[in-house]
């Protein structure tokens, strides 16, 4: 079970890879310098040209006991990527994409340009926020909004609600073309 921020639409959602993590093979990795791998990746029998079994990351990310994030602060630092529906997901659209971040407001203002960049191919799609538990029946807090009214604070709003306490609740923000 997990809390989830994800986008949802009737057109595929494409991919916006974070530009600040890449994954690597244990050759490409030793390459740049990374010497503290884990010594199953560094075995004789490994394949040390597998891709993809290192993720390299050009910033460190430090969690603070309060929840703080440092984590440099860029404001493209952030992911979005196609899954799967999962039965806990109350949309009634055909597509999903996860969002992979620690909100900023300039991380924001990046996904309202790929949020804007998503609706020239549909009329709508949805943002939304709440808890992956196997069940398909929770409330749905909704708020409909064009693209051109949809600020950082309705996001913000939308990250930081409460999606892990009872009564669990999913929010949605429905964003409209106009």
């Amino acid at each position: 079970m997990s809390c989830i921020l994800y986008i949802a639409s009737n057109n595929p959602l494409p991919l916006r890879e974070n530009p600040h993590e890449k994954l690597l093979s244990v050759r490409e990795a030793l390459a740049l310098g990374i010497t503290d791998l884990p010594d199953c990746l560094l075995a004789e029998d490994f394949d040390k040209d597998k891709p993809d079994v290192v993720l390299y990351a050009d910033r460190d990310v430090v969690i603070h006991e309060d929840g703080t994030v440092e984590d440099g602060n860029s404001p493209d630092d952030f992911a979005i990527f196609p899954i799967e529906k999962d039965i806990s997901m109350q949309t009634k659209k055909t597509y999903c994409a996860q969002i992979q971040w620690y909100f900023t407001a300039e991380r924001a203002e990046g996904l309202i340009s790929y949020l804007k960049e998503q609706l020239k191919n549909t009329e709508n799609i949805e943002l939304w926020h709440g808890w992956l538990d196997n069940h398909f029946s929770h409330p749905i807090q909704r708020k409909e909004i064009s693209i051109d009214t949809l600020t950082v604070a309705d996001i913000a709003t939308l990250d930081k609600a409460d999606v892990v306490t009872e009564p669990l609740i999913h929010f949605c923000l429905s964003i409209t073309r106009t």
